[in-house]
């Protein structure tokens, strides 16, 4: 699986901007409230200006494995020194991605 995640409006130049984390995590219902994975996008984020994009492989790199059926995401960013921390859950309904197979290990 793979998705990008961008934020913006981010207050660069926090000094604990470094330790900030991106979360995406995966759900088997619309509603965000079963959660079967999720993929921490490890520090320091690629920061640009008052931007950050991220790519995430989830299955790709080494992810945890799920099952073929249908899936929603989520995203939430820890915050830092400038930026409060958010969750954005309530779009989970329309962030949907299909899982056809898994690859064999």
């Amino acid at each position: 699986m793979r998705d990008q995640v961008t934020l913006t409006g981010i207050l660069p130049g926090a000094s604990d901007a470094n330790a900030a984390t991106i979360t995406i995590s995966l759900f088997s219902d619309d509603k965000c409230t079963n959660q079967v994975a999720s993929f921490p996008i490890q520090a320091p984020l690629p920061y640009s200006g008052s931007t950050v994009t991220v790519n995430t492989y989830a299955l790709d790199n080494g992810g945890t494995q799920v099952a073929a059926g249908i899936y929603y995401w989520a995203v939430s960013y820890s915050g830092d020194k400038f930026n409060n921390g958010l969750t954005v859950a309530n779009t989970c309904s329309l962030e949907k991605v299909t899982v056809t197979s898994v690859p064999v290990q």
